[in-house]
């Protein structure tokens, strides 16, 4: 004769055909080759929804600065996060668990859209083996110069970067690329648009020097006597 331990079935994965109606009761059998058959009578009940799940991914959502990223992707993941928050407004029993967890998948899928902000060049001097900028805090940078790439990470609070590169030309193209949580952004300067310094970008290309005209001599007055 067999002996089966007493307890519930709580933690028993079934895989049913379609969801059972809440109230109603259901006879359930488990049969085995080694051992006689077990038959119990459960009651289907209204699956718990908990939002601490939910409360979570939403926390993480907040801890996002705005000026890490585009304006664009920003704005959608706000969509999103609005939403989510609406939901833990209205309390666990305005919602299903499934529901709850689509709304989970939608604010990881939000976060891995966002598109890190352009950096910021703050120092490229043709003639200079030095790249400067700002991006977003802690993102890893590359930097590439004509061809040849430069790392750095940048400041975990500011999101300054500096790396020693090349000497830069006047025909030189720069190339930032910043990830960061598997978020990226990219940016790229022409050095013909002239150097920057102190963080000033120029807005447009800078004109070659023109050679100033020397002075024409002034012609004498002659003066006569009387």
């Amino acid at each position: 004769m067999a002996t089966f331990a007493s307890g519930d079935l709580t933690s028993l994965a079934i895989a049913l055909e379609k969801a059972p109606t809440v109230g109603t009761e259901y006879t359930l059998t488990i049969a085995s080759e080694n051992y006689q058959d077990i038959t119990v009578k459960v009651t289907a009940e209204e699956a718990t929804v908990d939002t601490a799940a939910l409360e979570k991914a939403v926390s993480e959502s907040e801890t996002l600065k705005e000026s890490d990223y585009t304006a664009e992707s920003w704005a959608n993941a706000q969509k999103v996060l609005k939403s989510a928050e609406a939901m833990i407004k209205a309390g666990e029993d305005a919602t299903t668990a499934e529901d709850m967890n689509a709304m989970i998948a939608d604010l990881k899928s939000a976060q891995k859209a966002l598109v890190l902000a352009p950096a910021t060049l703050t120092y490229a001097v043709a003639g200079k083996s030095v790249v400067s900028g700002v991006t977003a805090s802690g993102a890893k940078v590359t930097v590439t110069v004509d061809g040849k790439t430069y790392s750095a990470t940048a400041d975990d609070v500011t999101g300054a970067f500096t790396v020693a590169t090349s000497a830069l030309k006047k025909t030189s193209t720069i190339k930032v690329d910043a990830t960061r949580n598997g978020v990226n952004g990219t940016y790229s300067y022409a050095m013909k648009n002239g150097d920057i310094e102190s963080g000033i970008v120029p807005t447009s290309p800078v004109p070659p020097t023109q050679p100033t005209t020397s002075a024409q001599p002034t012609t004498a007055t002659q003066q006569s006597t009387g």
